[in-house]
């Protein structure tokens, strides 16, 4: 009844079914040990993932920073510049107001040295003519009375 087939069967499906259990945790734990090492792998590339957007946030939070601090050097030198150039154009206002005030002092300088000169001339001019016509109306004895009432006078205007 029972052949050699038949036991030759009957210990394959016992050798299976007990191999079963070891391929099936051998299986298993290659399983079990590629899927933690995927998994370490997906922790690591999340961890990596989230190390780079950090780092790209930063990087942008920097670029953000360089941006608005370049804007404010910008407008810091503009507003430096316009402070200099009002400075520079008062500064340039009051050089004109300088030069313009001594050029009229100039002016009037010459002007009165000009009347000065004038009054001079006029004076001189004058005397030259009263001299000349005090010496031709002027008699020796008239001119000896002039001179004693100026040195009469002289006391009195020294005293």
């Amino acid at each position: 009844m029972f052949n050699a087939e038949f036991w030759v069967a009957v210990a394959f499906v016992i050798f299976v079914f007990g191999i079963q259990k070891r391929v099936r945790q051998m299986v298993g734990a290659a399983l079990d040990e590629q899927s933690a090492r995927i998994r370490g792998e997906i922790d690591e590339a999340q961890k990596l993932r989230e190390e780079a957007q950090a780092l790209l946030a930063q990087y942008q939070r920097q670029q953000e920073e360089a941006v608005a601090e370049a804007k404010a050097i910008v407008n810091q030198a503009r507003e430096e510049a316009d402070r200099q150039l009002r400075v520079a154009a008062e500064a340039l206002e009051e050089s004109i107001r300088r030069r313009e005030q001594q050029v009229r002092d100039r002016i009037a300088r010459i002007e009165e040295m000009a009347i000065d000169e004038v009054r001079a001339a006029t004076v001189s001019m004058a005397l030259g003519a009263a001299e000349k016509v005090i010496i031709s109306h002027l008699t020796p004895k008239r001119a000896d009375n002039i001179v004693d009432a100026a040195i009469a006078d002289l006391e009195n205007k020294l005293h």
